[in-house]
């Protein structure tokens, strides 16, 4: 880690500052090399990044460094902290690009260009091998215009009246020149242009790739601060990809689709699904190795195939941790866990204690946890990592805490408290209610559970 220099200490800096010095570091520390042909970006998130360099460059850490500003404000902190400067004439090819964000949505479509440098971060971000963005978490959103009003364009000074007249009758909203804050006149960018900020509806849904187009050809505007395509580097160096979420549950899916990337597949029936007859969890149970109840996979899946509610497409089935997994690796084959599978009922030692072709549905194959599934991911951000079968939530949540000789206490929506027990422990029949659930290859969970988590805290609490 290098010290930061010349800037407040962490106690001194406020949450937001705190963590946009986080992720500029970070940055820094993971993506600078030495020998590293640098495209620096601008704006507040990015001075950190400079404070980063600066302390790293004076240590000898970064020998051979080249630094290319992407706007007059970002060349002036470079200098001052005395690291190398170059611009594209000299050096034209950069290996990456680190840059600052004003909004990140759900897509990774980005707005940029709070201060006035949109162009000039396009054009080297064009020319680096990597681009890659630090953001705080206050620059997430679901939807651009959640956490940023605007988006800024960089027009011609030519043609700024006809474009504040015309913009808003085809696009929507307010369309506003940007005025300087610290003189009398418009804000004018390192290319002589100006800002014309646009504040669009938020009642409404945008292609933002056709409105970028849509606005770049018009006569005037140079460029849009819409930055697409953003996500390329954000999982490589991701290997491995676990997946927890709650247990008993059952999802149904036709895996052919799904393989080729369609879902089709039926709603999740949760824990709380009611309805199975006595007569099917007493069948049930009777393979054991636990009692079921209604919301356990197993019986929800008796009843729906004895009711007849089943679409016959539907040909896979399991948690919905699993229905994740298979479609992240486009997988046609179900791999389910030990922990999962138990909480279906009907599981034992890694086998179904049903009869086979019992049901119309293909049951998951049940491997140990922390088997991996037999497909990589195969494209976009994450690809090639490989993916864990999906664990317990049960499991997951105490899985820092709990060693030997020790007893965990977890209080969710209901409570347990359990130790780890070797893999042929069994209770004695004085303690029935006790339940001995899969953990690991070497360990099984002994608990008792209760099903109402607040009333156990608050009886925990009033001891």
């Amino acid at each position: 880690m290098v010290s930061m220099p010349k800037s407040a200490t962490s106690e001194q800096r406020s949450p937001l500052e705190q963590a946009k010095h986080v992720a500029a570091f970070t940055a820094g520390e993971k993506l600078v090399k030495p020998g590293c042909r640098l495209g620096v970006g601008s704006g507040s998130t990015v001075k950190y990044l400079v404070d980063f360099l600066e302390g790293a460059f004076k240590a000898n850490h970064l020998p051979g460094l080249i630094c290319v500003p992407t706007s007059f404000m970002t060349k002036r902190w470079l200098l001052n902290a005395g690291l190398p400067v170059s611009d594209l004439d000299a050096t034209p090819e950069l290996d990456i690009c680190i840059d600052g964000a004003d909004e990140v949505d759900a897509n990774f479509t980005l707005i940029k260009g709070g201060g006035g440098c949109l162009v000039q971060e396009k054009i080297v971000q064009s020319a680096s091998k990597s681009f890659y963005v630090i953001a705080d978490s206050s620059k997430k959103s679901r939807a651009l215009g959640e956490n940023y009003s605007s988006i800024p364009i960089e027009v011609l000074p030519f043609g700024v009246q006809p474009l504040l007249q015309t913009l808003p009758e085809k696009f929507g909203g307010d369309f506003r020149l940007r005025m300087a804050m610290k003189r009398v006149g418009p804000v004018i960018t390192d290319n002589n242009c100006y800002i014309i900020d646009w504040e669009f509806p938020k009642d409404r849904e945008y292609d933002w790739t056709t409105i970028h187009k849509d606005l770049s050809l018009i006569p005037g505007v140079v460029d849009t601060g819409l930055f697409f395509n953003c996500v390329n580097g954000c999982g490589e160096n991701i290997s491995k990809i676990a997946i927890a979420g709650q247990m008993h549950g059952i999802v149904f899916w036709e895996s052919d689709a799904l393989e080729k990337g369609d879902l089709n597949c039926s709603k999740l029936y949760t824990w709380q699904f009611p309805k199975c007859s006595e007569r099917i969890l007493e069948k049930l149970t009777s393979y054991g190795p636990i009692t079921v109840f209604p919301g356990y996979g197993c019986a929800t899946l008796s009843y729906l195939q004895e009711n007849r509610l089943l679409d016959a497409k539907w040909n896979s089935c399991g948690t919905i941790m699993d229905l994740f997994a298979t479609l992240l690796t486009r997988s046609s084959f179900v791999l389910i866990g030990a922990q999962n599978a138990n909480s279906w009922g009907c599981a034992r030692d890694g086998e179904w204690t049903i009869p086979k072709n019992q049901f119309s549905v293909k049951m998951p194959q049940i491997v140990l946890d922390g088997t991996f599934l037999t497909k990589t991911v195969p494209k976009g951000s994450f690809s090639n990592a490989k993916v864990l079968v999906p664990f317990g939530d049960l499991q997951t949540a105490i899985y820092p805490f709990i060693k030997d000789h020790t007893a965990v206490l977890n209080i969710g929506t209901a409570a347990q408290i359990c130790c780890l027990v070797p893999n042929d422990y069994r209770p004695s029949k004085e303690f029935e209610y006790l339940r001995v659930d899969p953990f690991n290859k070497d360990r099984k969970l002994l608990l008792a559970a209760g099903l109402n988590g607040g009333t156990s805290l608050n009886t925990f609490l009033s001891v």
